[in-house]
């Protein structure tokens, strides 16, 4: 079976495998409005090189964020229409379950510790992902991703043992003792994506597209609402 992972939070990272064998993983650097116009092309370039057309892909995987809200459309959009073509499955699992995965296993934690995954949220805050690891390693999601101010990292319902962020991101400053443990990624590493076990695969339309629903950063123009006047 050829399988296929594309994350597009972040520029954009794909990975291809046959039965389990990785075939190739890399990434096309640039933000969601370069994958608007690159992406398409780019994959038909690297399947080609590996002697593969887009319709042999039997299986996707997409990454959901969080993410850019212009590479996370574009990309989830591309797939599915790749495999309303081909009738390929499609599932949706988190960009930061694979720099979780990847960060946990570079750093050999052990099951019961905790990884913190952290995107910029805009506004001088973090969007943290918490994932806790099984005994099996796989890295579970047991906080939702969520809005923190830089200082409430290190509070105990937020403490980790392994930090984790994309390099290209403008995060906020963080509190000098995260940074000690912080590892930074230069991309999602798309190959993590395809062994996720802990995200099924849809069985029903209605399943699929709630499985690739992304999670989008907020935009830059965001602004904190203003407090509500009292009329006189």
């Amino acid at each position: 079976m050829i399988e296929a992972a594309l994350d597009c939070s972040q520029g954009a990272a794909l990975a291809i495998c046959r039965d389990g064998v990785l075939l190739q993983e890399l990434c096309l650097p640039g933000d969601g409005r370069d994958s608007d116009r690159l992406l398409a092309s780019w994959l038909v370039a690297q399947c080609t090189q590996l002697g593969l057309s887009l319709a042999e892909i039997e299986r996707w995987t997409v990454g959901t964020g969080p993410g850019s809200f212009a590479g996370l459309r574009c990309g989830i959009a591309l797939v599915k229409g790749i495999c309303l073509s081909s009738r390929a499955a499609m599932r949706g699992v988190p960009s930061a379950y694979a720099l979780g995965k990847n960060a946990a296993t570079a750093a050999a934690l052990s099951p019961g510790q905790k990884v913190g995954v952290l995107h910029d949220g805009r506004c001088g805050q973090v969007i943290l992902s918490q994932f806790r690891l099984g005994e099996d390693g796989e890295p579970a999601l047991f906080v939702p991703p969520a809005p923190q101010n830089p200082q409430d990292l290190l509070l105990p319902e937020c403490a980790c043992d392994l930090w984790v962020a994309l390099s290209g991101q403008r995060l906020p400053e963080l509190p000098p003792a995260l940074m000690q443990s912080l590892r930074l990624e230069d991309y999602v590493p798309a190959a993590q994506l395809l062994t996720a076990s802990g995200w099924p695969w849809p069985v029903t339309a209605a399943q699929e597209e709630e499985s690739c629903t992304p999670l989008y950063i907020r935009q830059a123009v965001f602004v904190r609402p203003a407090a509500v006047r009292q009329v006189e």
